[in-house]
């Protein structure tokens, strides 16, 4: 037995969740013979071009963000659509469109902002939550029915980064909702907690690529490791090599930088723009 033990930034972490969502048999098998429709995102801009196996501009490929000030737009008229795979090819065609043909052998794939976790017997429990700056939840609106209707896979990749400390019930009960902010230093926002879908952390993605069980042992950090997260993990020798060698390859990924519309003009202002 080995053990290993390695920090991760956002970034990285993006990366190699981006990796282990392209290893899921359920994106194996929608890749071969069905569809899967990547919805914009930060982690997703990685997810896409994991599962694509080419670069994607993911400075567009996102509608919300959060960065400094607070909870902000990306540029509507810069952003990169959902991205539709059919049969193992990137397709032109309306978002709408491919949820109307979704069957559930399908999937979608759909990051989240907030994310609580028990732990017991050794196993996880995630419970995500996903922001909703749009009045009637912008993408997340359209897919939540079909998906759940027709019983197509929801692959939700969620870095640990996002973990917070309510339980998500208890999160749902807050009084939040657009407009009803008396002093939003960011855009407004309501809150959906999602039920059945599939969360892959680094965790998710360790036991995917390596069959290693991983375990979180500590959070944040400073120049440049901010948001980090440190983890732990012991195992076969040659798997903890084999997560070693990944590990190593993704050190110094980037971040991607989004857009973010002007204040001025801004259609949805809030006391940032005074």
């Amino acid at each position: 037995m080995s053990k290993l033990t390695f920090t991760l930034t956002p970034s990285e972490s993006k990366r190699l969740i981006g990796k282990g969502v392209a290893a899921l048999p359920e994106v194996k098998n929608a890749l071969s013979s069905g569809k899967i429709i990547i919805i914009g995102g930060s982690t997703n801009g990685y997810v896409a071009e994991e599962i694509l196996q080419k670069k994607i501009d993911r400075q567009y490929f996102a509608a919300g963000m959060i960065k400094p000030r607070g909870t902000c737009l990306t540029k509507t008229d810069e952003r990169i659509p959902p991205i539709v795979i059919e049969q193992g090819k990137q397709v032109e065609m309306k978002y709408a469109d491919a949820l109307d043909e979704l069957k559930s052998e399908d999937v979608v794939i759909k990051g989240a902002n907030a994310l609580y976790s028990t732990f017991e017997n050794g196993h996880y429990t995630w419970y995500p939550a996903i922001m909703l700056g749009h009045p009637i939840g912008g993408t997340t609106g359209a897919f939540i029915g079909p998906v759940s209707a027709r019983g197509a896979h929801l692959i939700m990749p969620v870095g640990l980064e996002k973990l917070i400390p309510l339980p998500i019930a208890e999160l749902a009960a807050l009084d939040l909702g657009i407009k009803k902010f008396d002093y939003p230093l960011g855009l407004h926002y309501g809150i959906l907690p999602v039920i059945g879908g599939k969360v892959i952390t680094e965790v998710e993605a360790c036991k995917e690529l390596f069959d290693l069980s991983v375990y979180p042992v500590g959070a944040g950090g400073v120049n440049g490791a901010e948001g980090a997260i440190t983890l732990f993990s012991e195992g076969d020798d040659e798997k903890i090599q084999n997560a070693l060698q990944l590990v190593q390859s993704i050190k110094g990924e980037p971040p991607t930088q989004l857009n973010a519309t002007e204040c001025k003009g801004c259609t949805v202002p809030c006391l940032n723009a005074e």
